[in-house]
């Protein structure tokens, strides 16, 4: 069940830990049982977004941990709980859960747990707005990972150290790092999509936004094929209450072309009389696209947005009228007219259902 987490089928991962879980108890494998229940709460909490139950498992699980001595499995319940503490706004309950994990590592020789807690350790101060605290964490994160040879977490934190890099206005090196970060990911990092995301903020801020376009898209196409095969009600939950995962949602939508179906006339469809159906095609028009938003004149934008609009209509053999055009654009039919001049002048073929036999 952890390979399945780790390679991305959540799905999979909760169906194992539940099967594994009551095969333990079955057994009286108290041990057995409760390295499942931190596992499944990891899950719950990071990709489910289910904090009640993963809260109750990782209690549950430290419990466990704390009667028999195991101080590396008892941080690992401790650092599953600062997530919970912190996703609710607790965050000093969150700091002193993972203050307490840190603590609770030292002599263990868990560096790879020791890793990932100063990694949220690190992410809980940024959250803070603590940029001092939080870049002597990572600095202590990345000697850590690079000393013992932890590949995964080492990109990871390259990552994270990208977001640090924003917060402090250096957009061009965050970018710089993030890329990195990509370029060395492999499918074993836990959950990949982050660091393509990441990657997405760096670009946008440095204002590279065809690759933050396509970093915010595989961002969001990992996401989904990790949640894939949970049912309804699991993938809304996941997606609308694990922030991370409404982040990643947003920005592949704010890159993402708002298109609209409309029915228009076809472009040698008989004038002066009303149309057949036959003479009327569905055709779909890219109403905004993210590169609209280089175009810093409004008036030039619209333009764009207008001969776009016809271009697209021109390939599917449809004419528009004017008011389909000002209905698409939310602008009156006098200002498409005057736009339609203007292109017409520029040497644009603006054909539209009144203006077709002057261009033909």
């Amino acid at each position: 069940s952890n390979l399945h987490q780790l390679l991305g089928s959540v799905a999979d991962a909760l169906d194992g830990y539940d099967r594994a879980a009551r095969l333990f108890d079955e057994l009286g494998n108290r041990r057995g049982e409760a390295m499942v229940l931190a596992n499944s709460a990891s899950a719950r909490h990071h990709l489910l977004g289910d904090d009640e139950r993963a809260h109750a498992d990782a209690l549950r699980a430290m419990d466990h941990f704390t009667e028999i001595g195991d101080r590396a499995r008892e941080a690992q319940c401790q650092e599953i709980l600062a997530g919970v503490a912190a996703r609710a706004g607790h965050r000093e309950e969150a700091r002193r859960l993972l203050d307490a994990s840190l603590s609770g590592l030292a002599g263990t020789g868990n560096v790879v747990l020791e890793g990932q807690h100063l990694r949220s350790l690190a992410l809980l101060h940024l959250e803070e707005g603590d940029l001092p605290a939080a870049n002597q964490v990572l600095d202590h994160a990345e000697r850590l990972a690079r000393e013992a040879a932890l590949d995964e977490l080492e990109v990871d934190l390259l990552s994270v150290r990208g977001l640090a890099l924003l917060a402090a206005g250096e957009n061009e090196s965050a970018l710089t790092a993030t890329r990195n970060a990509v370029a060395k990911l492999s499918p074993g990092v836990e959950r990949g999509y982050l660091i393509h995301h990441r990657h997405a903020l760096a670009a946008e801020a440095a204002g590279r936004i065809d690759e933050a376009r396509q970093a915010g898209r595989q961002a969001d196409d990992l996401l989904r094929a990790t949640l894939a095969g949970l049912d309804a009600a699991q993938l809304r939950r996941a997606l609308e209450t694990v922030p991370e995962h409404q982040a990643i949602v947003l920005t592949a939508l704010r890159h993402a072309p708002h298109t609209v179906e409309v029915e228009l006339p076809l472009a040698d469809a008989p004038t002066g009389k009303t149309l057949e159906r036959r003479h009327l095609r569905k055709v779909t028009w890219t109403v905004d696209h993210p590169d609209d938003g280089l175009i810093e004149s409004p008036i030039e934008r619209r333009r764009a947005r207008l001969a776009r609009l016809l271009d697209e209509a021109h390939n599917e053999g449809v004419a528009p009228t004017t008011e389909h055009l000002a209905d698409a654009l939310a602008v009156s039919a006098s200002t498409v007219r005057r736009d339609l001049d203007v292109l017409r002048q520029s040497g644009k073929h603006a054909i539209t259902r009144g203006h077709r036999k002057k261009v033909s």
